[in-house]
């Protein structure tokens, strides 16, 4: 009798032994996040400014090209200017606070009422984040960075009042 609750016993251990290991090796294996078609966020950072929207976009790639902004211009067509990356502290995740980055979508279209004089701007923001420096940035297309759309077009447009 004794023999064989031994047995029982010994065989559960290693059952158990395995399940252990078949948690950790498959159920903690880290996978990299699936990159999808990333959207621009729209927000409510819009302004209208009484200048052609040629002008307004030539004056749009000197204000974010210039400090405090100080973006690089990617590129510009048909009254868009998209611009490159600025890195900004990110939310806190568990216990970091992760690293995060925003590009931004500058449209001008020209008012439909006086198209020759007065022109609207809109900004729209993507973000990637990512928790380390070490690790590649991965999109979040869930985050929306209303603020920082405002503040560009808040930059933008003290640039075309100094100018």
């Amino acid at each position: 009798m004794k023999l064989s609750g031994h047995r029982n016993s010994e065989m559960v251990a290693r059952v158990l032994g395995w399940c252990i290991v078949a948690i950790f090796v498959g159920g903690c294996a880290w996978q990299q996040p699936t990159q999808g078609a990333m959207p621009w966020h729209s927000s409510e950072a819009q302004a209208v400014v009484d200048m052609p929207a040629a002008k307004v976009v030539e004056a749009v790639e000197k204000a974010v090209t210039a400090p405090p902004l100080s973006l690089q211009v990617e590129t510009t067509r048909d009254g868009t200017v998209i611009t490159g990356w600025k890195e900004y502290p990110g939310d806190i995740h568990i216990v970091r606070r992760w690293h995060e980055r925003t590009k931004f979508r500058i449209s001008v279209t020209p008012d439909f009422s006086n198209p020759s004089g007065r022109s609207k701007l809109m900004v729209e923001d993507q973000t990637q984040e990512r928790a380390i420096d070490t690790q590649p940035w991965y999109n979040a297309p869930n985050t929306s960075r209303p603020d920082r759309a405002k503040s560009v077009i808040s930059q933008i447009e003290q640039h075309l009042l100094a100018h």
